[in-house]
């Protein structure tokens, strides 16, 4: 279950969240940054700034993410090391964006966090850097461009090569920034008015051309646009790109991988 925490149960939000720091993050403060940590999590003016989120499992908090500047920026986010690996951390995040959403969110992510929170969509800003002895890293998520980032086909347009062109990248076939490429100017399925934003929306979904499309991408790229639409209308925007980012994110260099090869454009990481 994942529920708001009332401000009574904070201190047990925050004795988690020191558990979790020194059990996973040890790597990334000094003493000096323990003493930080500490007098952020303890101050019980600073965390009722912050709106704090559980995750329980029998009744038992297992894990908790706090945002402040009204969810603009993600202060705490610990699960704990037993109950990682679950899907905890991406439900957590989930219910808390869709309980107060946001166009852009920021973070300064523990060394141990960055894959994780890349999964997520969020993208480094700066190197690693250290302040009070605790050693992060800055990242954002820009919410609002990423969800426009998918096409009324399902096809996660980040994905495509011509997205991800360092020459004259196509801003993806419903941004209203920038030229997009021709054959999605051209391509009937963005035009059609049987829908407002997706496929799924239309009465003869899916219909020949979606279905055509659709067989072209699981034989070239194992790709299902069918399915990409049936999971958006079914869990929603924020789940389908957390399993897409998940999906497609170079482990090497953490960019997002093209669907169109089978290698990192930006660091040529094979599969």
């Amino acid at each position: 279950m994942i529920r708001k925490l009332d401000k009574t149960e904070y201190e047990q939000a925050a004795a988690l969240a020191l558990d979790v720091y020194i059990q996973c993050g040890a790597d990334d403060f000094n003493e000096e940054g323990l003493i930080s940590f500490k007098s952020f999590i303890f101050s019980e003016q600073l965390m009722n700034e912050l709106a704090i989120y559980g995750a329980f499992e029998d009744k038992h908090l297992v894990g908790i993410m706090g945002t402040k500047h009204e969810g603009k920026h993600l202060s705490l986010f610990f699960i704990r090391k037993e109950h990682q690996c679950k899907g905890i951390g991406k439900q957590l995040f989930c219910f808390a964006i869709n309980d107060c959403p946001v166009d852009e969110m920021t973070v300064n992510s523990s060394t141990y966090a960055i894959r994780f929170y890349q999964s997520l969509g969020f993208e480094k800003t700066n190197e690693k850097q250290c302040t009070n002895g605790i050693t992060y890293t800055p990242m954002i998520l820009k919410r609002k461009a990423r969800i426009s980032s998918i096409a009324p086909c399902g096809m996660d347009c980040a994905l495509c090569h011509a997205f991800q062109d360092a020459k004259k990248p196509c801003p993806g076939c419903r941004s209203q920034a920038g030229e997009i490429r021709k054959s999605c100017q051209n391509c009937i399925i963005l035009s059609c008015d049987k829908k407002k934003y997706y496929c799924f929306e239309c009465t003869t979904f899916p219909c020949k051309r979606l279905k055509a499309l659709d067989a072209r991408y699981r034989t070239k790229y194992n790709m299902s646009m069918i399915v990409n639409l049936t999971f958006i209308k079914e869990k929603g925007e924020e789940s389908f790109l957390i399993g897409q980012n998940h999906k497609y994110i170079c482990p090497k260099c953490g960019k997002l991988r093209t669907v169109h090869y089978d290698y990192c454009i930006y660091c040529k990481q094979q599969e």
